[in-house]
């Protein structure tokens, strides 16, 4: 099902966007960053002990927003393929969720079990 969760022109001003999303006990939460004019989304997971990405909320990019940074161990991820470049899941992924645009509105795909 496509949950809508923020506003494209929202992304625009400030790049990076966390969410969470419930259905009675299963909730699911992830975020959305806008890098060269695209939009990707992904789990707020890390491949590597499966903590929360986030330093903060809504700051998952490093300073420079080049990559994505775990607040744990500091690994960057690439925020067109969630690829780890370095950190200790080196070459392990994030969990890509399916996105879309619609009339400004920044849709991701989740499903509830």
């Amino acid at each position: 099902m496509w949950h809508s969760i923020c506003s494209y022109s929202q992304l625009q001003a400030r790049p990076e966007y966390g969410f969470s999303l419930e259905q009675g006990w299963d909730k699911k939460a992830g975020f959305v960053v806008l890098h060269a004019g695209q939009v990707y989304a992904y789990a707020n997971t890390c491949p590597h002990q499966q903590v929360s990405l986030n330093w903060s909320p809504h700051t998952f990019f490093e300073p420079n927003h080049e990559f994505i940074q775990c607040s744990m161990h500091g690994a960057l991820f690439e925020p067109s393929t969630g690829l780890c470049i370095r950190g200790p899941c080196l070459r392990q992924s994030l969990q890509c969720l399916p996105v879309r645009v619609e009339n400004d509105h920044i849709q991701v795909w989740f499903e509830f079990t």
